[in-house]
């Protein structure tokens, strides 16, 4: 995945529809600010780790939440109180 992208990943699967065709989901959340572009190579770089495992891509599913850097807290202070 591109270095200069801020991220975490958070993996998640409901445990009441194991064989759904929407699996895997990733959920990504990073800073605001990010451009199309960003997100696509990311995106793009998530796919190809899962197809570099052996995941067929058809039920992969992203999702980007963009948060503001006055919501982020590390270490129990805020990032940012700018908007």
């Amino acid at each position: 995945l591109p270095p200069h992208l801020s991220y975490s990943l958070k993996f998640s699967a409901s445990p009441t529809i194991i064989y759904s065709i929407y699996m895997p989901v990733v959920t990504i959340e990073t800073w605001k600010g990010k451009s199309v572009e960003q997100k696509a190579q990311l995106m793009e770089g998530i796919k190809k780790a899962f197809v570099d495992i052996g995941v067929d891509p058809t039920g992969l599913t992203i999702i980007i939440h963009d948060i503001p850097r006055y919501n982020w807290a590390k270490s129990g202070e805020q990032v940012s109180s700018e908007e």
